[in-house]
């Protein structure tokens, strides 16, 4: 169950079960092993509004946890906290993750915690899976990571949200509905939440590369492109370029218009009051 915490809103919002996402049915198959949902293990709000003061469900238990702390022992600071731990009634003693001990670290409870409870092996659980490696802490940045090997290629959307995003698309690109999404070339570019934090005190120019910087990348694959399937060919010879970013300011978004690239305008697609918030 992600949490929504991310979303940047103070008002109650549904949690989002992993599956409303993701293929699992196809993700069991492939892994041959069985994946529970939280919904399918405990009561709790699920496809509700919630927040952090939303009364839990009557008969719903306090379970206490011990689980290990990846985050703690990469970042070197606190646990990795989420507003799920409420949300499911857990009380969550982490203990940080390492192979030697270091005495700096410590084990750290939430409110909710009672109990000096261990992690056992029977129920494995982490703070933070963003940071669970083989070798060391930032190895989900390269193809070689067992969780992606073993894993996250076979991570698939679920067929509703691939059929959501080939409707938007269609409309982005001018795509006549009986035709197929072309190729394309997609770019992130994450703005919004640096300019509170990493570049609060950095003028724009100094912190954000201007957008000639993007073209050249995508000139630079569009080259890589024809030189692998031929300039020719339908996937050497992609010209759609579709950006996605967190950026609200609205003269930004004319120069992405301007340079020829397409975005999905999420405000005249309706898309939270169609699809909810996620």
């Amino acid at each position: 169950v992600p949490s929504p915490s991310h979303l940047g809103f103070n008002k109650p919002l549904p949690m989002i079960n992993f599956g409303e996402v993701f293929d699992l049915p196809q993700l069991r198959r492939a892994l041959r092993s069985p994946i529970l949902e939280w919904k399918d293990v405990k009561r709790a709000h699920y496809g509700e509004p919630w927040a952090v003061n939303t009364p839990p469900l009557d008969g719903v238990l306090d379970e206490e946890l011990g689980c290990w702390s990846t985050s703690q022992v990469i970042r070197r600071r606190w646990p990795h906290r989420t507003s799920l731990e409420t949300f499911l009634k857990l009380g969550v003693r982490l203990f940080p993750f390492a192979f030697t001990h270091d005495e700096e670290v410590v084990p750290n409870p939430t409110l909710h915690s009672k109990q000096n409870i261990a992690p056992d092996e029977n129920l494995a659980c982490f703070d933070d899976l963003y940071f669970v490696s083989a070798v060391d802490g930032f190895e989900w940045e390269r193809d070689v990571s067992p969780g992606w090997r073993f894993v996250g290629v076979h991570v698939r959307w679920n067929k509703w949200v691939e059929e959501v995003a080939n409707e938007m698309l269609k409309r982005a690109l001018g795509v006549p509905d009986s035709r197929e999404v072309p190729p394309f070339i997609a770019v992130h570019i994450r703005r919004d939440d640096f300019d509170s934090g990493f570049c609060r005190s950095h003028p724009e120019a100094e912190c954000y590369p201007p957008l000639n910087v993007f073209r050249n990348r995508v000139r630079q694959v569009q080259e890589a492109l024809a030189e692998k399937f031929g300039p020719v060919t339908k996937l050497g010879n992609v010209h759609d370029v579709i950006v996605t970013s967190d950026e609200k300011n609205a003269t930004w978004w004319g120069e992405v218009r301007r340079m020829g690239w397409v975005y999905i305008d999420h405000g005249e697609e309706k898309t939270a009051q169609l699809y909810g918030t996620w």
